[in-house]
């Protein structure tokens, strides 16, 4: 306890290089530091390559989440434009966060293209927009939701009031069968305009239910427009909007999946080991909500690939995980079925703090990988500026995973 002269001290933070407060910087990375000095003492937080806690006699691998970032960029720039160069154009302002990193993201920016608006998208996530999030979404969501908040926050700064839109999705479901988002990405759209208190004629706010035959997207898009616009777009341009976004949604997808082969099909020549990356894209493909955790396989000569680069077989989960309700829930157990049959392949599952629907999903993955015997790597991912944490689990994982001798396995043993 300092004591009470402590109100009295001078306080001040800031962000600086390591190589400019740390006399005996690692070198290996010049990290950025959060200072703070409270009176005369100086207190280091945040740096992601902890001192000691790393092998340089390791070859760097290639940071295959760079590179699936790479390939969305360049889709993605066939339908957007700069967000700081606002031209005469009516625009539509959208987050990158929660289902745009699932996947969806190149079909919401083709689509609005198509209908005629200049589309802009939120820059990656990083410290500010992680804290514009935490000051206005509910305490009890999981660190994504906040994150989205973070991104409408950020476009908020950027609306002009009568010109622009935000696109905030609410995305239910896919298909007819039950395959749902959970709550709060079903919600996010409401969620955020409400929590950041967006005027309705400055929002686009579709509830959207993918491949539906009940719910079409045409029906939902055409009634989000008219809330917003009237009668000004009719259903024929809507229709054919979304059919172009649907092929540039096929393209993209094609291309990582083929890009994915590739990595895989090389990797395995070589008889390198695969850590296939887990969870949903808001969390793997983004790197505050990831801690960047990829980059520590990286250091350590470690192959890790998302799960997004593979085309996932389409196992029947019936027997597997009975009623499986969450549509990114099956994706990710199909993942973990797709390592579990791999002898080269290992998981490492990303998820985050108050995920309720993780934690009946985790059960099932866990029985998988007991069924197969295979090691299962689970690190919780919150934004932590320092992720010197999972750098001991990584490596005590890789020690496991390197001795592992999985056993031949077919889909029906599970």
């Amino acid at each position: 306890f300092r004591g009470l002269d402590v109100a009295d001290m001078e306080f001040d933070k800031r962000t600086e290089l390591c190589s400019a407060v740390v006399a005996e910087t690692c070198e290996a990375r010049d990290c950025a530091l959060q200072v703070y000095q409270v009176g005369d003492d100086m207190v280091y937080s945040g740096g992601l390559c902890p001192k000691g806690n790393k092998d340089t006699s390791r070859r760097k691998t290639p940071n295959y989440v760079a590179l699936y970032r790479k390939v969305l960029e360049r889709h993605l720039a066939r339908f957007t434009a700069p967000l700081d160069d606002a031209g005469e154009r009516e625009r539509v302002l959208i987050p990158r966060s929660l289902t745009f990193l699932n996947e969806k993201g190149t079909f919401y920016a083709a689509l609005y293209r198509h209908l005629g608006f200049d589309v802009c998208i939120s820059p990656e996530s990083d410290d500010a927009i992680a804290n514009l999030g935490a000051n206005s979404a509910h305490s009890e969501t999981c660190f994504p939701v906040k994150l989205a908040h973070g991104h409408a926050a950020y476009l908020k700064d950027h609306l002009r009031k009568g010109k622009d839109k935000i696109l905030l999705v609410n995305a239910m479901a896919v298909e007819d069968a039950k395959r749902k988002f959970c709550p709060y990405v079903a919600s996010a759209g409401f969620l955020a305009k409400d929590g950041l208190d967006f005027d309705n004629r400055d929002t686009l706010l579709p509830v959207i239910f993918f491949e539906n035959s009940y719910f079409k997207v045409d029906q939902a898009v055409k009634a989000d427009l008219d809330r917003v616009f009237g009668k000004r777009f009719g259903m024929k341009e809507i229709r054919s909007a979304i059919q172009k976004a649907q092929e540039a949604e096929k393209a993209f997808l094609d291309e990582i999946h083929t890009t994915g082969e590739k990595i895989f099909s090389g990797l395995k020549k070589k008889g390198e080991m695969v850590f296939v990356g887990l969870g949903r894209g808001y969390t793997v493909l983004d790197d505050k909500a990831s801690s960047k955790v990829h980059e520590l396989f990286q250091s350590y000569g470690l192959h890790f690939v998302p799960a997004f680069f593979f085309d996932l077989p389409n196992h029947d989960l019936d027997e597997i995980a009975p009623n499986m309700y969450w549509y990114q829930g099956q994706n990710i157990l199909k993942g973990n079925l797709m390592v579990a049959l791999d002898s080269s392949l290992f998981p490492v599952r990303e998820t985050n703090f108050n995920c309720g629907t993780d934690s009946m999903i985790l059960f099932h993955e866990e029985d998988i990988m007991n069924r197969a015997e295979r090691p299962h790597l689970v690190l919780q991912t919150d934004g932590h500026n320092s992720n010197a944490q999972f750098g001991t689990r990584i490596m005590a994982n890789y020690e496991v995973a390197r001795t592992d001798a999985a056993r031949p396995m077919e889909v029906e043993d599970f």
